[in-house]
């Protein structure tokens, strides 16, 4: 099945600083682990549990595991707030949510590296599944398996 992602997407490459150095295509940056680029992951509560989406089956990473409520790349030219406004819209249909910012750390991966701004907030919904991007939501209390390794990563960035 052929990634329903835009290979040709352009995300902003920062330095270990997280100073911008550039654009550069998603499919560069996912392909090459010392290009660090900008995502964001937003963490929703609900009165059932933390929200949770399962992946398109044409995701280009992890197609079909479960993942954090929204997750997504910063394109050129977006702050990491902007961007977390407009995943939540496009991955859950969140456009009301009132955003935390939790932190924003280095994350390496084998195969890439994130500047990843973590924010959280609160949302009783009503939450809107997004096919082809998203195939399911479901709030769990505890995380669901099979979890993307980023995901793992955020989640335990947040115990600490």
């Amino acid at each position: 099945m052929a990634p329903t992602d835009d290979q040709d997407e352009l995300f902003e490459v920062v330095d270990e600083n997280d100073r911008p150095t550039g654009p550069r295509t998603r499919a560069a940056c996912h392909a090459d682990p010392t290009l660090i680029h900008r995502s964001v992951w937003v963490l929703v509560g609900t009165p059932d549990g933390m929200l949770y989406q399962r992946r398109g089956l044409g995701k280009d990473s992890n197609p079909g595991a479960w993942d954090l409520a929204c997750a997504g790349h910063v394109t050129t030219g977006e702050s990491y707030a902007d961007a977390a406004r407009r995943e939540l819209a496009e991955e859950v249909g969140i456009t009301d949510a009132v955003l935390v910012h939790a932190g924003t750390f280095l994350m390496r991966m084998p195969h890439e590296t994130e500047m990843a701004a973590v924010y959280t907030t609160e949302h009783a919904g009503p939450f809107l599944v997004r096919p082809p991007e998203v195939i399911g939501l479901v709030a769990f209390a505890e995380p669901p398996s099979p979890i993307t390794p980023s995901a793992r990563r955020v989640l335990e960035l947040l115990r600490r």
